[in-house]
């Protein structure tokens, strides 16, 4: 899980919550379910497959409260969607006279080796895209290298897999 410290911001500033914080939050969240029930209060919450795998691992009566018809699962971005995604994107910001000199993706290889975390999620790819360009320099090679791209997303996501208790 993270949590969003501090003001809104171009680059959003996150921590990550350690294994007691991560079960505080879960415990709170367990006992607004409890009041919704009795007391007609709607409570929506919204995670990745990642993160409600995670959840079940910490706190697995917090699960059992949400009642399966209840869950609505999102289908991410398929490759196709994405690369016309980013396209879109990159076509808008280019001139129309430069659009015939470059590879459609340019300067993104193609496959684009996002993870697929962030290839999936129209907003992750968009915000790895705009900081792959933005902190791109003199010396960066184009198009984007294989290293470069997985260091941007490393950067601006961090380690996924560290989401909830990510240490203490």
């Amino acid at each position: 899980w993270r949590h969003r410290t501090g003001a809104a911001s171009t680059h959003t500033h996150l921590r990550r919550l350690t294994k007691r914080a991560a079960h505080d939050y879960l415990a709170t969240l367990k006992r607004l379910i409890n009041l919704a029930r009795d007391n007609h209060f709607w409570l929506f919450l919204s995670m990745t497959p990642d993160a409600y795998d995670k959840t079940r691992q910490l706190e697995e009566a917090l699960i059992e409260r949400v009642p399966p018809d209840s869950v609505l699962r999102l289908v991410g971005l398929h490759h196709n969607d994405a690369v016309t995604l980013m396209r879109s994107r990159l076509d808008a910001a280019r001139p129309e006279h430069s659009r015939e000199q470059v590879g459609p993706l340019f300067p993104f290889p193609d496959p684009v080796p996002f993870s697929p975390s962030v290839r999936a999620n129209p907003r992750r790819l968009v915000q790895a895209c705009f900081s792959a360009i933005s902190s791109a320099d003199e010396g960066t090679r184009l198009p984007f290298s294989k290293g470069y791209l997985q260091n941007v997303e490393r950067q601006r996501f961090g380690n996924e897999a560290g989401d909830i208790a990510g240490h203490e």
